[in-house]
Formats: structure tokens, C-alpha cells, sequence
């Protein structure tokens, strides 16, 4: 029996360094977000995002952020605006674009405000 147990253990060794070698090491997992193709809007106190597309979260050190996509008005660049998740009271998640852009016309507190 040991004159096979050798060989046996010497073949899981290979096979394990060969499932090693294949991995790609510059690869980087993407993180799959909940947010991902969905149209968010997020409500902060006396903060108005509109209805924004693929945001998501990321954390540095301990802290945890929400990253909203933004673009600004005068020269049409786009950048990512860091806020602290903490700050965020409330998240309003829809599947399509247009069903979010309905409800936040009928319920924002900011639209109405910027009707009058």
C-alpha cells in the first residue's frame, strides 16, 4: 500500500501546480454590485442627485462610500461624487430608467420647488 502512496501523493502535488500556474494573477475579480443596470435615486438631507444610473459602493479603510456617477452642466465631463453612505437617508432602486424618472417627478420635494 505505501508503494502507491507516493506516487499518489506526488501526482495531486503536480496537479496542484499546474492549477496554480493557470491562474491569471494580473486578473481582477469584478465586484458585482446590487445596483448594477439599475436606475437609483438617492436622497440625502437637502441634497438633490436626480435619478442616476450605475452607482455603487465602495469602502476605503473602514469607511464605506456611495459613488454617484455625475456630469457636470457647463462642460459635459464626467466624474465620480464620493459621499459618505452614512449621510445617505434613503435609496430608491428601479429597473428601468423611465419608471424612475416617473416617480421621482411625482414624489420629489425638489421638483416641486424648482416647479413653483
Amino acid at each position: 500500500m505505501s508503494r502507491y502512496l507516493i506516487p499518489a501523493f506526488g501526482t495531486l502535488m503536480i496537479l496542484g501546480v499546474l492549477t496554480t500556474l493557470s491562474a491569471d494573477p494580473g486578473a481582477i475579480p469584478r465586484k458585482v454590485s446590487p445596483l448594477d443596470g439599475k436606475a437609483v435615486i438617492v436622497e440625502m438631507d437637502g441634497i438633490y442627485f436626480g435619478v442616476k444610473k450605475n452607482v455603487r459602493f465602495e469602502s476605503i479603510g473602514n469607511q464605506d462610500f456611495i459613488v454617484i456617477p455625475m456630469t457636470s452642466a457647463a462642460g459635459g465631463e464626467t466624474y465620480d461624487n464620493w459621499w459618505r453612505l452614512d449621510r445617505v437617508t434613503q435609496l430608491k432602486v428601479f429597473d428601468s430608467m423611465e419608471a424612475a424618472v416617473a416617480h421621482d417627478k411625482k414624489t420629489s420635494t425638489f421638483r416641486k420647488i424648482e416647479a413653483e
